[in-house]
């Protein structure tokens, strides 16, 4: 973008500037009233007769900075203005005697380079408003603001802290207190409120931004002046062809290289497709109703212009997943073919294809891979990467990635900031986080929620910390919200009530009325917990005329607990109708067959949903509710469980999921009585078996354990057994042995008892002697290879040596990551790990490993080097 532009400017300007010069007031003033594209104007007609001086070529660059740092948008189409602004810094610094600071600091935050304009910021003199703006000197900036006479950059600058404050009252307060001023200003204003993505705003600012837009449009392309603005959903009718039609008729003087049909359209087009986005992801997203969805889909009617073929088969293939019919394929070609925006549609496309990829699926870093040949290295793009490389488990990667972009952030991205922080194991930097203004409530409680982890933190600082902010801001549900959630986790329902049942009776108003959705739902959970039936009900009663789901789900449960059985069913019945493509909503159904014993029905209703159930969703959608509702009903558990396994559930372990819910809540002989009754073909009945094996030790104890799976193993089963007793029941690889160890898989069984003998704590250190024995003699295979490879009697360049076919790749490199795992050196088992598991072969039981180590690893939310330090204190 910036090399193309230069080139035509040049071609089209055959002067070259010189130094020296006088500023033109005709774009002195158009700067100082926040007007860019009338100081481009004017900047044109000068470049225009070649009346070219260091001057014209400083406000050329601040003119377009300018434009830059005012065009805010969420789809990334400025691309071309921020290039083109930074080609023009360049010239004129060339012209010039000293750096162009503020234009430079402009450019910065327009480009999310947020520490680098921080830095910036700090030459300037300290009375400038974009000194006290970026350096969140909020008080002398609301004062300059306030003055009667204040110009249009301070007025702007504190509309954007407002939002930065996410302090939407106020904000709505001063942007309808600003006099109209010009169709541009009042754009660039509403722009400022791009990122609330409060539910009640999001289509009204929408609606407002296209009016705006097409208001700014008018000076440059007659087809929108004779355009009417749209007042509300309904009106919106042809969006695409409305504004494409407009920049269509646009009237570019020829020869004028500043404010071409290029930069027009990028201009027009971040703004109204900024306002379609949030529209767009409100009805898919924040709504959740697919008829909504599909009414905007509609609307969105076909026209020849590439930006808007390519939102429309955007949104269309989002829309068809949120039906339940979603091409995997198309969402793959979007993150390559959507072109003419940037990064926040690409990751809502990447957020779909995540949603229903399978664990250990190597289709998520795949499309990560295809979506970092999108993005650039740009803070934010870097931010976005690392946190999607750790995703899917490339996590040396991921921590070069972040180790960049993090630093970078300034004072954007908080939450991430004192996450990384948090991994990182920096108390410190997670508390001065926790106290920065711009947190966003939800951001705060996440910050809070890191803070947990913290070394040295205990529950009762965790208590005075969420009260201390409760204090703080009182009428501030979401606070009240996160610490009743982490009252939950020690099960005080009473203390967790109090604090609902007083932010209740503070009366809080707030401009749409969810809070006090969400409060009630909540008390009304809480009473269900204390088996208060009665009283839960009388809390979400006022409440469910809202028709959000939580409402309907608690009102539901609680008619089922006081006996209203057919009223609890009706409106589970409702809710599923209103919310079809919500997984809890099925759910909700399904635990009220479990609850009142139809078995057969509850299993028929999760077969027939015409969703894709992860194994992420049984375990930890399913799985809770399942445990739960048969909490000391062992056997009524099994019933429930054996429905299941009848209507053919029990395809790909997704019912072993339960039974690993209800080892985690404590109940591993529940756990063991539903994994003993699956049935699978092959190599995964072995695989079945193990997993019970393991319930039925915690449960019995390992003798009894081992004499049930004796019973089941039979002798030409049991050399295949070595694959499933690593990694974490070796003493089965003697236990339950071949009587011969000699044929086809005695190699690979002697490399698990390798592994299993130099793993710490395994227990099997005592027959390392046997093993070296055994591989005195040299190796005749790469299994063997490796076993001498994990006990030291061969090197890691014979073993790579090796690798010279995908399969040996995927076992060799996971048995490499794997002694370095049991030296406690676990970057680079983190490392040799991932290359086992992007060989794709997931088939192989080291490619599975692998992938399980690596995302144990993640989710235990630690630096690799705070896991290989706690390693290497064990």
């Amino acid at each position: 973008l910036l090399t193309n532009w230069t080139v035509r400017l040049r071609a089209e300007s055959k002067a070259t500037p010189r130094v020296g010069g006088q500023p033109s007031r005709e774009i002195a003033a158009a700067l100082a009233n926040l007007q860019p594209l009338a100081a481009l104007q004017a900047a044109d007609r000068l470049w225009s007769r070649e009346q070219l001086d260091a001057s014209l070529a400083r406000q050329t660059a601040q003119a377009l900075a300018l434009l830059a740092f005012l065009d805010l948008d969420v789809v990334e189409a400025v691309d071309a203005i921020s290039a083109r602004a930074l080609a023009a810094l360049t010239v004129s610094e060339n012209l010039a005697t000293s750096p162009a600071v503020r234009e430079r600091c402009v450019l910065a935050k327009a480009m999310h380079y947020d520490a680098d304009a921080f830095q910036l910021a700090a030459q300037l003199p300290d009375t400038d408003p974009l000194r006290l703006y970026l350096g969140r000197e909020d008080e002398k900036l609301a004062a300059a603001a306030r003055r009667e006479t204040s110009p249009p950059e301070v007025r702007y600058l504190y509309a954007r802290r407002l939002d930065e404050r996410h302090d939407m009252r106020g904000w709505l307060d001063w942007i309808g207190a600003q006099p109209q001023g010009t169709p541009s200003l009042r754009l660039s204003l509403l722009r400022t409120g791009l990122e609330f993505a409060e539910f009640e705003t999001q289509v009204p600012l929408s609606l407002l931004l296209i009016a705006a837009t097409l208001e700014d449009l008018k000076p440059f392309s007659p087809a929108a002046g004779a355009m009417t603005p749209t007042r509300d959903e309904d009106g919106l009718q042809n969006p695409l062809a409305r504004i494409e039609s407009a920049l269509a008729g646009l009237e570019v003087k020829p020869g004028r290289p500043l404010l071409d049909r290029e930069l027009l359209e990028a201009h027009f087009r971040s703004s109204y497709y900024s306002a379609l986005f949030s529209m767009g992801l409100h009805y898919l997203d924040s709504l959740s109703s697919i008829e909504a969805t599909n009414e905007f889909s509609r609307s969105l009617d076909e026209t020849p212009a590439a930006p808007a073929g390519e939102f429309r088969k955007w949104y269309l293939h989002l829309a068809k997943a949120k039906a339940g019919r979603a091409s995997q394929a198309e969402l793959r070609n979007d993150l390559s073919a959507l072109t003419s925006f940037g990064e926040p549609l690409l990751d809502r496309t990447y957020e779909e294809i995540d949603n229903s990829a399978a664990y250990g699926d190597l289709t998520l870093s795949g499309a990560g891979r295809v979506l970092a040949a999108r993005l650039d290295t740009r803070p934010k793009h870097r931010l976005q990467m690392g946190l999607k490389t750790r995703d899917f488990c490339a996590l040396s990667l991921a921590e070069k990635l972040l180790a960049s972009a993090v630093p970078a952030q300034g004072f954007l991205n908080l939450s991430v900031q004192a996450w990384y922080a948090s991994i990182g194991g920096d108390r410190r930097r997670v508390e001065k986080l926790l106290r920065q203004p711009e947190l966003a409530p939800q951001e705060r409680i996440r910050v809070l929620t890191y803070l947990k982890y913290q070394d040295g933190i205990t529950p009762a600082d965790m208590r005075s910390e969420y009260e201390r902010l409760i204090a703080a801001q009182p009428e501030n549900w979401k606070l009240s919200a996160a610490y009743v959630e982490y009252l939950q986790e020690f099960r005080d329902w009473e203390k967790a009530r109090e604090v609902t049942q007083a932010w209740i009776d503070r009366k809080v108003t707030d401009t749409g009325g969810f809070d006090h959705i969400f409060a009630h739902t909540t008390l009304a959970r809480l009473y269900y917990r204390q088996r208060r039936y009665s009283e839960g009900l009388e809390a979400v009663e006022p409440v469910v005329e809202s028709w959000q789901f939580g409402a309907l789900n608690w009102k539901a449960l609680l008619l089922d607990r006081l006996g209203r059985k057919e009223e609890a069913m009706t409106l589970g019945q409702a809710a599923m109708e209103r919310y079809p493509d919500n997984l809890p909503a099925l759910v909700l159904l399904v635990e009220l067959d479990w609850r009142n014993g139809r078995y057969q029905q509850a299993a028929a209703r999760l077969a027939q949903w015409r969703y894709p159930l992860s194994s992420t969703s049984w375990r930890f959608t399913v799985g809770p509710v399942f445990v739960e509702c048969f909490e000391g009903r062992d056997p009524e558990a099994v019933q429930a469980a054996q429905a299941l396994m009848a209507v053919n559930l029990a395809r790909g372990h997704d019912l072993g999921q339960l039974a690993a819910e209800a080892a985690f809540k404590g109940n591993p002989a529940l756990a063991f009585e539903i994994q003993s009754r699956l049935r699978g073909a092959g190599l995964e009945q072995l695989d079945m078996f193990t997993s019970a094996y393991g319930y039925l030790k915690k449960s019995k104890g390992q003798a009894a354990a081992l004499d049930w799976l004796r019973a089941r193993v039979p002798e030409q089963a049991r050399m295949m057994l070595s694959m499933f007793a690593h990694p974490n029941h070796h003493e089965l690889l003697w236990e339950i042995a071949p009587a011969a160890l000699t044929g086809f898989g005695a190699d690979y069984y002697w490399l698990m008892r390798a592994a299993s003998a130099i793993k710490p704590g395994s227990g099997q250190g005592s027959h390392v002697a046997e093993i070296r024995q055994h591989y005195g003699g040299g190796a005749s295979s790469h299994y063997d290879l490796a076993g001498r490879y994990l006990l030291g009697l061969a090197e890691e360049k014979d073993v790579l040596s090796a690798a010279t076919s995908p399969k040996a790749q995927c076992e060799l490199f996971y048995f490499i990551g794997y002694k370095a795992q049991c030296k406690g050196k676990i970057r680079t088992a983190a490392d040799w790990f991932w290359l086992s598991h992007a060989t794709g072969l997931l088939n192989n039981g080291e490619a599975r490993w692998a992938y399980n180590q690596l995302h144990k690893w993640k989710d235990e939310s630690r630096s690799l080097a705070r896991l290989e330090a706690g390693a290497n204190l064990r």
